[in-house]
């Protein structure tokens, strides 16, 4: 998995680039979109999630070299590599409102060892934390 997220990784721009309004609106339409990332079968995507199909008739990519390493990535590595990628992408997204141990350690690293935040919020004010965020 770290050899996955590193390829992806290496596909970002740096925080002075993505500040850059010109260099993060590159538009494409579903052509350029299909040339650029064909492992994806983009009108079967979509239509998995029910919207329409021309939904993506034009997309703006703001990072184009992310969308090059992941059509890379797609084509190099083993769908095993991309299942487990997914399962941990869920589970860690949904650790902090899942059990108390969970939580506790996605704060452990993300929170206080990523961020330097000393102590992690009681669980009732990230709750209305979450739903003022959902709420606008």
């Amino acid at each position: 998995m770290l050899a996955l997220e590193t390829r992806l990784a290496a596909g970002h721009w740096d925080v002075v680039e993505s500040r850059d309004a010109v260099a993060t609106y590159t538009l494409l339409d579903r052509a350029k979109l299909e040339a650029q990332v064909p492992q994806v079968d983009w009108a079967a995507w979509l239509s998995g999630l029910g919207a329409p199909g021309n939904a993506c008739d034009e997309v703006v990519v703001r990072q184009p070299s992310y969308l090059s390493a992941w059509s890379e990535a797609l084509a190099e590595l083993p769908l095993a590599d991309w299942k487990h990628w997914l399962v941990w992408q869920v589970v860690s997204s949904r650790s902090p409102y899942l059990s108390a141990e969970l939580s506790a350690q996605r704060f452990d690293f993300y929170g206080r060892t990523l961020s330097g935040t000393p102590q992690q919020r009681v669980r009732w004010k990230r709750g209305i934390s979450l739903v003022e965020g959902a709420a606008g």
